[in-house]
């Protein structure tokens, strides 16, 4: 669903089927400094335009995001 061309991540269009489930986006960094490197953060901000998020947790550098389909 997404490909990787000079370090950067380019996402496509998605299934209608793909647009209709829970997604679960689960982020962590090599030094757990609560940040999301760029390649999570751009695929978070499309998740954020494209579904309702429902969860946003963060646990030791660790980030879980859960997102419904957009209604």
């Amino acid at each position: 669903f997404y490909s990787q061309a000079d370090a950067s991540i380019v996402i496509e269009n998605m299934p209608a089927d793909f647009m209709k489930k829970r997604i679960w986006l689960i982020c962590v960094n090599w030094p757990r400094n609560k940040e999301l490197e760029q390649n999570a953060e751009i695929v978070k901000q499309w998740l954020d335009r494209n579904f309702k998020q429902e969860l946003a947790r963060e646990l030791y550098g660790v980030w879980i995001f859960r997102y419904l389909p957009a209604t």
